[in-house]
């Protein structure tokens, strides 16, 4: 009987064949961390210098900072301060400042002629207007309603009223009382030093000389060596007329 021959499964030799791919692989793995090692160190070394950086300019513009306060006194900015203070203030009270006196002026430029002011009173209301109270003496109803209508065309005089009209006895002249308005905004301080700059800054402008008026002289009255000293009498009120002074 021939003999039979055992088969067997079981490798007779190491299976060494996957051994290099497994190694292989281990380097490239080795090499990735070595590059994310050199990296880090890299970039932490990049952040300690910037903060090194950092440090310097902080220390180099506090040394400027110093050295800028120590060439000034600090009384003196204290004192610039608090003059800076007061001119604010000072701003602000002449922003809000009433100048009553500018109501003679309004009065000056818008009154006729043959119209006089005898009694002038006035008060501020609560909303920073003026209430003007006058009593005047006018050459005749003409002239009153001139007036009447010389104040309507100022647009800071509001309320106009003329009351008690009548013909003094002693003078034969037309007595009356006005009641108005003077609006805030005209008061106010501010405004009424641009008017007085505009009108000086007028008042400096060349202006032609007026033409000249030659007046004949009045007849001398008789005079006697014996009687009394003659006067002359005084010149007539000029008529009514709408020009204001």
């Amino acid at each position: 009987m021939p003999p039979q021959m055992q088969t067997s499964f079981i490798p007779k030799k190491p299976l060494v064949e996957g051994a290099p791919v497994r190694r292989a692989h281990m380097g490239i793995m080795w090499f990735v961390a070595l590059l994310l090692f050199v990296a880090s160190i890299v970039a932490g070394g990049a952040a300690f210098a910037y903060q090194l950086s950092l440090q310097s300019a902080i220390k180099s513009e506090s040394d400027s900072l110093a050295r800028a306060q120590a060439a000034y006194d600090p009384s003196v900015i204290n004192s610039i301060i608090r003059l800076d203070d007061r001119i604010t203030q000072s701003k602000i009270l002449l922003q809000k400042h009433l100048a009553p006196s500018s109501i003679f002026s309004m009065l000056e430029s818008s009154t006729l002629q043959n119209v006089r002011f005898t009694n002038f009173s006035y008060s501020i209301n609560p909303d920073g207007t003026a209430a003007l109270a006058l009593s005047g003496e006018a050459l005749d109803f003409a002239s009153v309603a001139l007036q009447s209508d010389a104040f309507g065309q100022d647009r800071d005089l509001k309320d106009i009223l003329f009351s008690d009209i009548n013909i003094d006895p002693a003078t034969g002249h037309i007595v009356f009382k006005m009641t108005g308005t003077v609006a805030s905004s005209f008061l106010l301080y501010r405004n009424s030093a641009s008017m007085a700059q505009g009108s000086a800054a007028g008042a400096a402008a060349p202006s032609p000389a007026p033409a000249a008026s030659v007046q004949a002289p009045a007849a001398a009255a008789p005079s006697s060596s014996a009687g009394p000293s003659s006067s002359v009498p005084a010149p007539p009120i000029p008529a009514a007329t709408s020009s204001a002074r």
